[in-house]
């Protein structure tokens, strides 16, 4: 068993690489929605930056490991994005594309305010919430059957970046894999920071079910607990 490499890693530090989820939501423009409001009604328009600024807690005693998701992002791509109210209005919208797929602090702050062009200072405290550390979350999971045995291969996200176990389990035969070291080495490597929380686990085929024909169930655990429900495995295509 090992935990494969991402595919698409990319070693360029100007290119950020998007896993299909969040593209689509960018298309489809499902976006986390931060409000700014107004205590009253200003004659002159408002104009200001917001600053997003993340902190992982993962719980992972790995420095490398232990990473925010580089998806947290507003929908300008940046950490710092700018809004304006209209003179009149008290209300205003700033898109955030997700909250990622690792546990963070998220902390938001409004700076550079303006009202009709001038420089002017106002107590607006920072907003901070938290992405919360969960058990592993299975997006899918597939079996290619061997000579051999069977090979699966399984596909989520885990908030803690890392993986303690996996268990597969086909009729009365169930296999339960060490997943610690290849966690570790996959998320302390610098090149996986750019996927979050994601993974791919391959399960090198099994012996064990050299004779089954399936159906292969899967879950896996991380230090928080197991995944929320065992995921049945189909046919790779």
């Amino acid at each position: 068993q090992i935990l494969n490499r991402m595919t698409g890693e990319l070693h360029d530090s100007h290119t950020r690489v998007e896993a299909p989820k969040y593209v689509r939501m960018r298309q489809r423009k499902q976006w986390v929605s931060l409000g700014i409001d107004l205590d009253r009604v200003y004659t002159l328009p408002i104009t200001g930056q917001v600053v997003l600024s993340l902190s992982a807690d993962t719980q992972n005693p790995a420095a490398n490991a232990n990473q925010p998701d580089p998806h947290v992002r507003f929908a300008n791509g940046q950490l710092v994005t700018s809004f304006q109210l209209p003179a009149g209005a008290r209300h205003a919208d700033v898109a955030l594309l997700s909250t990622g797929t690792v546990a963070s602090t998220m902390t938001v702050k409004l700076q550079a305010l303006r009202a009709g062009g001038v420089d002017f200072t106002a107590p607006v405290s920072p907003l901070t919430f938290q992405v919360r550390a969960t058990p592993p979350v299975i997006t899918s999971a597939c079996y290619v059957m061997k000579d051999y045995g069977v090979q699966i291969t399984v596909l989520g996200s885990t908030s803690t970046r890392e993986l303690t176990r996996g268990e597969v389990v086909s009729g009365t035969v169930t296999r339960t894999t060490d997943l610690n070291g290849a966690s570790a080495d996959y998320f302390s490597s610098d090149g996986t920071i750019r996927f979050g929380g994601a993974f791919t686990v391959q399960f090198d085929a099994d012996p064990a079910f050299k004779d089954s024909k399936g159906p292969f169930a899967i879950r896996l655990s991380n230090t928080v607990g197991w995944s929320a429900a065992t995921v049945p495995a189909q046919a790779c295509r």
